[in-house]
């Protein structure tokens, strides 16, 4: 996580408050008004608007970058992907 130092564009991942709870969510869209709508990307909706002051930082490194996401929402994807991490944890011990 560092700190923007820079306005967010599409596709950053963000820190940022929704509901009272610390979330990372990709952000979708930048308004005219520099108001950003995030979403997460295994969510079917967008968040609210949040004000780009209200950001709390930015993800520097993401290693899975939304792989759950994107493979739950294939079909059988949220499948391979369990047993293929299952595979890898029994692997390991």
């Amino acid at each position: 996580m560092v700190p923007l130092t820079a306005a967010p564009v599409v596709g950053d991942v963000v820190l940022i408050v929704i509901g009272g709870r610390l979330v990372l969510h990709r952000v979708v869209r930048v308004r005219a008004d520099g108001a950003v709508v995030t979403k997460g990307d295994a969510e079917l909706g967008a968040d609210p608007p949040a004000a780009a002051a209200d950001l709390l930082g930015r993800v520097a490194r993401a290693p899975w970058d939304g792989l759950v996401g994107r493979a739950s929402a294939a079909p059988l994807g949220g499948i391979a992907l369990w047993l293929g991490l299952a595979r890898r944890a029994a692997s390991r011990a």
